[in-house]
């Protein structure tokens, strides 16, 4: 079954200036509930979920911060324009130490289909030296501008939490949601060399993200009814006969694969008389549900 991870960039999240959000409370914006959207109306949760990056969090606590004191300057010249008074508490308050506990909240009451990717505090010494070496060599997601090669830090350790993320082989297929240049082709390649098994792709366009996502869940779907179909009675006894032998069939279903070819391949276990037990996969046609496939034929 797929499962599939989408992190999002802090350009995929930023919350307009414009967007009449409370000052004190952790906000995202952009293309995060769209997609959470989706996700809950297909009921996918178990099956796909949002990452942000925990140096997103803090470029959309930045952002936040930064819209707070150029409204109080903006409130600072109405108030000498219409020769109001504005209490100086307004002037004095940090709203950062606010926004990181309201963050915690968020993502709290979003860990259904959210989670933090946070690079543990005993990868800090690789990581750092990690990028200092994609600097010094000019490698993605730093980029070439003029007679720099060093605009990227911010991108490069999203993409090293990423790298070092400790689930990640939980999952089939992984979507980097963003639109910033550096995560490049290169990116891709070091990704692929580094979990071969993982399907991984770069998506900037919210139309092209949330068509992948409608294909998904057509993809998923068929696949829970054909793990219904190999978890029921009557395939077991199909095994039994496709087998010609008294194997004693311990799990029916414990993986399911879709292939391109028009047909699923099904992980069975089987257990022998001497109570020795192994794994067995069977083709199935993709439209008759019909084994037509063994790996020992």
């Amino acid at each position: 079954m797929k499962r599939i991870l989408i992190v999002f960039d802090s350009n995929k999240l930023y919350v307009s200036q414009k967007a009449n959000q409370l000052y004190n409370s952790f906000n995202v914006g952009g293309d995060y509930f769209k997609v959470k959207k989706i996700i809950e109306d297909k009921e996918l949760s178990s099956l796909i979920k949002i990452a942000i990056p925990e140096m997103v969090t803090k470029e959309l606590i930045n952002q936040q911060t930064s819209h707070v004191e150029q409204d109080k300057i903006e409130l600072k010249r109405l108030g000498n324009l219409f020769q109001l008074p504005v209490s100086d508490e307004i002037y004095k308050q940090d709203i950062s130490m606010s926004l990181h506990e309201t963050m915690k909240e968020f993502l709290s009451n979003e860990s259904n289909v959210t989670t933090l990717l946070e690079l543990k505090k005993d990868r800090y010494a690789d990581v750092f030296q990690n990028i200092v070496n994609r600097s010094l060599n000019k490698m993605a997601p730093f980029i070439q501008t003029g007679n720099h090669s060093d605009y990227g830090f911010k991108d490069a350790l999203i993409w090293e939490t990423l790298l070092a993320y400790d689930s990640m082989n939980d999952y089939t297929d992984v979507f980097l949601f963003c639109r910033d240049k550096g995560f490049s082709t290169e990116c891709i390649t070091e990704f692929n060399h580094k979990y071969p098994q993982i399907e991984f792709k770069i998506i900037g366009s919210t139309e092209h993200l949330i068509s992948h996502l409608e294909e998904l869940s057509e993809s998923i779907e068929l696949e829970k009814d054909f793990e219904q179909y190999c978890r029921g009675d009557y395939f077991k006894s199909t095994i039994m006969e496709a087998l010609s032998c008294e194997y004693e069939v311990v799990d029916s279903c414990k993986s399911l694969e879709m292939n391109s070819d028009d047909n699923v391949s099904v992980t069975v276990v089987l257990k022998d008389s001497d109570g020795s037990t192994f794994e067995h996969i069977l083709t199935l046609d993709y439209q008759t549900k019909e084994i037509v496939l063994g790996d020992n034929e």
